[in-house]
């Protein structure tokens, strides 16, 4: 017990003794403090210290004064911008409102593009304004205000605009030429060949020749209404332009032409590949999704090069061996000579590349009142056949084949009926809707060559199908006698009736009467098409024995 409270008492003073030194180093600290040296430090210091508080004061207010003003510059600047957005938006033709920053980039169809544009017309009138992304697009509805774009002031609406699709597919070469050089000597070597009907009569006996081998074919197969049409366009333009004879029934020139244009039918609307619309999916690899566009127009560009070339190259080795046939390619290049440059070369090449029952009735009275029925009509007999001429502007209002005129881009801002157009707008002349226009034309709707007869004859419609101003069809006049020949050879010697398989009527509806594409066509149809007497069929056959 005594140990035990002998180890307790000296633990406890060993404690105190600890505690006591602790104490003693405090005391020492302190003391050190309170010394004059310290003192005298601590005075040195504490005014760097204020000053360094106050510098990081100042520091830090400088920073956020700067970041405010940014942040003012960069709301006043925004503001600014919106206000100049909003008041040139403001000027701007209505039009439907679109998604923030892609516009109404989603609102194109793909296919019948001349619909859409129409039912805008009747919501916004007659002028409609699209913007996708930066780049608008302003519909015209009107033939009027056309004209007075595209004519009175053609130089600031002759451009075309750029559309990647139309680049990589080769086509600009032939129809999407921009102003300058080419264009002019593209245009030069069109308009001395056929730029007006007189030009075109030395080609008259080709094309009645043509004409006789589609009445045939026609006679042979009726069924095959849609190949011989095909047939006979590819047809007779290889005969002008290159001296070449088509094959009976298949060709393989014709077919590449035909497959030709079904690929420039394919690019021609606008929108209908969304790279047209948004430029920077061209850096997206061919392999991805979004690329697989680049395949085709490459497809398409060699199947262009081949419709090009390949004819061309015919016609020059057969002038070399001396046995070339006179026709369009062999008139160049002859008046040309010498001074051929491979320049010139290349415009001559790529420019060489470029029903109802009473109407029919009233069609072949008119004929066998004028021709009679033991001939077929020429081109000496057009002006004496009016109804066939009314029926040919009818077909050519009815339905625009290219519903959508070629689309235009501005060179500088412009005004149309207090509207503001923009520079570098792409214009797109509504043609389809032009030719339906009730205050043009009475019941749009109804197939009456009448209304192009009287004393008071309704707007003739070839402008509407062959384009405006300076960038008018340079190859109207060849479309023009051909389209008239083959009406009033088919109306003198077959009528043309419907079957039980025949569509009920005509409409303007989406997938219904006409195709969707940049060239309009009617879908393949059933009817009867028989020779309109033994004398007809014997006209028809008479090529074969020529």
């Amino acid at each position: 017990m005594s140990v035990s409270l002998t180890r307790c008492n000296w633990s406890l003073r060993s404690a105190k003794h600890r505690d006591s030194k602790q104490i003693s180093r405090l005391h020492q600290k302190e003391a050190e403090f309170s010394q004059p040296t310290c003192l005298a430090t601590l005075s040195q210091c504490a005014p760097k210290i204020a000053q360094r508080r106050v510098d990081g004061r100042a520091d830090g207010s400088l920073k956020r004064q700067a970041v405010n003003s940014l942040v003012v510059g960069f709301v006043l600047c925004a503001a600014y911008y919106f206000t100049q957005v909003r008041r040139s938006e403001a000027a701007l033709p209505p039009g439907p409102k679109g998604y923030p920053f892609v516009g109404n980039a989603f609102s194109f169809p793909a296919t019948y593009q001349w619909l859409f544009f129409s039912r805008l017309r009747r919501q916004y009138g007659d002028i409609v304004s699209l913007k996708v992304f930066s780049s608008r697009i302003i519909i015209l509805n009107k033939r009027q205000d056309m004209l007075a774009l595209t004519v009175k002031k053609h130089d600031n609406y002759a451009l075309r605009p750029s559309f990647t699709t139309w680049e990589a597919s080769g086509w600009t070469q032939i129809t999407g030429l921009h102003n300058g050089p080419l264009w002019k000597e593209h245009r030069r070597f069109m308009g001395n060949l056929f730029g007006t009907r007189q030009l075109m009569q030395k080609f008259y006996r080709l094309e009645i020749h043509e004409m006789r081998k589609f009445l045939r074919n026609v006679c042979n197969t009726p069924d095959d209404l849609d190949h011989h049409i095909h047939y006979l366009a590819g047809s007779l333009i290889l005969k002008i332009v290159y001296g070449y004879d088509a094959q009976d029934y298949h060709d393989d020139f014709i077919e590449k032409v035909d497959s030709g244009m079904a690929d420039f039918a394919d690019i021609l609307q606008t929108g209908r590949y969304p790279v047209d619309l948004f430029p920077w999916l061209s850096i997206v690899p061919e392999w991805l999704p979004g690329g697989g566009w680049k395949t085709r127009m490459r497809e398409y560009s060699q199947r262009l090069e081949q419709i090009v070339s390949e004819p061309f190259e015919l016609v020059k080795q057969r002038m070399n061996a001396g046995t070339a046939v006179p026709c369009y390619v062999t008139d160049l290049l002859q008046a040309e000579g010498e001074s051929l440059t491979p320049e010139k070369e290349y415009v001559i090449k790529t420019s060489a590349g470029s029903v109802y029952v009473e109407v029919q009735r009233k069609a072949q009275a008119e004929i066998d009142s004028v021709v009679g029925r033991d001939k077929l009509p020429d081109f000496s007999d057009r002006d004496d056949l009016p109804y066939v001429e009314a029926i040919l502007k009818e077909l050519m209002r009815f339905h625009t084949v290219i519903p959508l005129s070629g689309p235009r881009s501005t060179l500088k801002d412009d005004f149309l009926n207090g509207y503001l157009i923009p520079k570098d707008t792409t214009i797109i002349p509504n043609s389809w809707e032009m030719s339906h226009d009730p205050e043009v034309y009475a019941d749009p709707f109804l197939f009456n060559p009448d209304r192009f007869l009287g004393e008071n004859p309704e707007l003739n419609p070839k402008e509407l199908f062959f384009g405006f101003g300076r960038r008018i069809c340079p190859g109207q006049h060849l479309a023009d006698v051909s389209t008239w020949l083959a009406c009033a050879m088919s109306l003198a010697v077959f009528d043309i009736q419907r079957t039980k398989d025949s569509p009920p009527d005509i409409t303007f509806m989406e997938g219904e009467t006409f195709t969707g594409e940049g060239i309009s066509r009617p879908f393949p149809f059933k009817c009867s098409i028989t020779p309109r007497s033994a004398k007809a069929e014997a006209l028809i056959r008479s090529i074969d024995h020529e």
